[in-house]
């Protein structure tokens, strides 16, 4: 079912991102502790994006500040959403940046904090990232809103 432009201004209205981000993920990875190896389903990369995005929130808020905060609002204001459309599957973030943290400083703990993932591709062209231009909360929700990694959202779902 299409989205329509309401539900895509509801969603813009709640992040106001001015960050967007994609990040090429693995189909499948080995397991190094038991050798087997893990098919990648969407649990595994709503975990993925709930460690990135925590991880990035904890750095950028100080661990204090973002401890004291309650649950949906630790993280940073966030949209991630899993796109499958192509041979590799990726998240698609939509983030908003703190008016006092430069673009470049904070492209720089996105890039690490992706990095950690087991589940992040190693491909050369894994990692895209831009200030907001143009509708990134639609281009993100182009596959519905059944693409959404609840996980790592910073507020509640209605």
């Amino acid at each position: 079912m299409p989205l329509t432009e309401a539900v895509i201004r509801e969603y813009d209205a709640k992040i106001q991102p001015n960050i967007f981000a994609v990040v090429h993920l693995h189909r499948s990875i080995i397991d190094i502790g038991t050798g087997v190896r893990l098919i990648g389903s969407e649990d595994c990369y709503d975990a993925a994006a709930y460690q990135i995005m925590r991880d990035l929130s904890r750095e950028v808020r100080g661990k204090r500040d973002y401890d004291r905060r309650p649950p949906h609002s630790k993280r940073l204001p966030n949209l991630v959403t899993l796109e499958r459309r192509f041979d590799f599957p990726h998240l698609n973030f939509c983030i908003q940046r703190p008016e006092w943290m430069p673009f470049d400083e904070f492209w720089w703990l996105l890039h690490k904090h992706c990095r950690r993932s087991d589940w992040v591709s190693a491909a050369p062209s894994w990692f895209y990232c831009e200030e907001r231009q143009g509708d990134c909360v639609a281009y993100a929700l182009k596959e519905g809103e059944d693409s959404i990694l609840g996980r790592s959202l910073s507020f509640r779902p209605d």
